[in-house]
């Protein structure tokens, strides 16, 4: 009997879901310490799901992302010890976790909404490193690419972050990114 349990559990199939994708964005940070203007950026994700993508109707999951400064990089000013502005360009990573909900994966076109927590990672930050939790929403256009386990993700994603500044007050941060990407289904 044991061994019939244990050959039925060994046969079943697995119902998880995953994709796998790479993209670029532009986007800006604001807040006291940037300047006002765009960065590049790229941007890598793991999406897992409980159903896998042939199983129909929309799939919970839970997104494991991470972006970084590319070209052009925005820009900062700081102010220095004689009260003179200073400007120089700045990088950023930002990685976190989303919850998210996809609809039907199998369509030429689906929709997959998000929300969750990033950390965000200045470097330089007044000659130092700084990090600002950040609440994230996202939207995404998915396209699929023909039959095949390809597709493209026309996105949006913004977020608010607090942290104390240099001089001990709170500074909020906000951010918003226009991303494109190129996926593939895991399973």
């Amino acid at each position: 009997m044991v061994l019939l349990l244990l050959s039925s559990v060994a046969l079943a199939a697995p119902e998880f879901g995953a994709d796998l994708s790479a993209g670029i964005a532009a986007g800006a940070l604001l807040g006291d310490w940037p300047v006002p203007g765009v960065h590049g950026a790229w941007t890598v994700r793991y999406d897992a799901f409980l159903d896998d993508r042939s199983s129909g109707g929309p799939r919970l999951g839970l997104s494991v992302i991470g972006t970084g400064s590319a070209f052009p990089k925005q820009r900062r000013r700081e102010l220095d010890d004689e009260g003179q502005s200073d400007e120089a360009p700045f990088t950023f990573l930002e990685y976190g976790v989303l919850a998210i909900l996809q609809t039907e994966p199998e369509d030429p076109w689906g929709a997959t909404f998000g929300l969750g927590l990033t950390r965000l990672d200045l470097s330089d930050y007044y000659g130092g490193r700084h990090a600002v939790p950040v609440f994230n929403l996202e939207a995404a256009l998915r396209q699929r690419l023909g039959e095949t386990w390809l597709y493209v993700d026309y996105g949006l994603r913004t977020g608010w972050g607090s942290a104390g500044g240099p001089d001990g007050d709170w500074e909020d941060w906000w951010t918003l990114r226009a991303q494109i990407s190129l996926g593939f289904h895991l399973r």
